[in-house]
């Protein structure tokens, strides 16, 4: 019983020493958060907003000589960008869904290959992929911005409901719809509460 009773006081002790360090390490972890920032602009107003979101990695990023390196793969796909690696020319080529496109040469200085997996020093990443930087280091946290998007929303299209029926209409009195009992709503709406076009007045 008292030799049982040692054993158990010594797993304990083992595992107590291990907590700091290992909290140590998750302190020591490099995040990385895109932001996409986009504006909605309308006759009334412009609204600035973002979509924040962390990557997340199989194979974490690390620090070297003062400079953060990024597993690629992982950001390109984040932000919709395919890559190829040219062995022979030793280069990492990308292009995303707008069709930007640029490369990245391993140089050993910008690039490491690690483990068959490519690792971009930081700020070499933000230029070739066209991103604004910041490294908060408080956070340990890599901040990479996306270039602004603007848009307009398109004026929503307005259709007639009638009292009874299951489509939708153009004008407050097509067939024997009572103008008075007509409804106006947005089309897609309509179409969401699963209203469909008229074949009369809607061609």
């Amino acid at each position: 019983m008292k030799r049982k009773t040692i054993l158990f006081i010594l797993i304990i002790s083992f595992f107590a020493t291990l907590l700091p360090v290992v909290a140590q390490t998750n302190d020591d972890i490099i995040r990385v958060r895109i932001e996409r920032p986009y504006e909605r602009i309308t006759a009334q107003s412009t609204v600035r907003s973002y979509i924040r979101f962390y990557v997340q990695f199989d194979v974490l990023p690390f620090m070297q000589d003062g400079e953060v390196f990024i597993p690629l793969r992982r950001v390109a796909e984040a932000l919709g960008v395919e890559t190829h690696w040219d062995e022979d020319a030793r280069t990492i080529s990308h292009v995303n869904h707008e069709g930007f496109a640029g490369s990245l040469v391993v140089d050993y200085d910008n690039v490491l290959i690690v483990h068959d997996r490519a690792f971009v020093q930081l700020w070499h990443l933000g230029e070739s992929l066209g991103l604004n930087v910041y490294w908060d280091s408080g956070a340990n946290t890599v901040v990479l911005t996306t270039p602004l998007v603007r848009f307009t929303p398109e004026p929503a299209i307005m259709v007639w409901l009638s009292a009874t029926g299951g489509s939708y209409h153009t004008r407050n009195d097509c067939g024997a719809m009572v103008p008075g009992n007509a409804r106006r709503v947005s089309r897609r709406q309509a179409r969401a509460d699963g209203y469909t076009a008229c074949r009369n007045c809607w061609r």
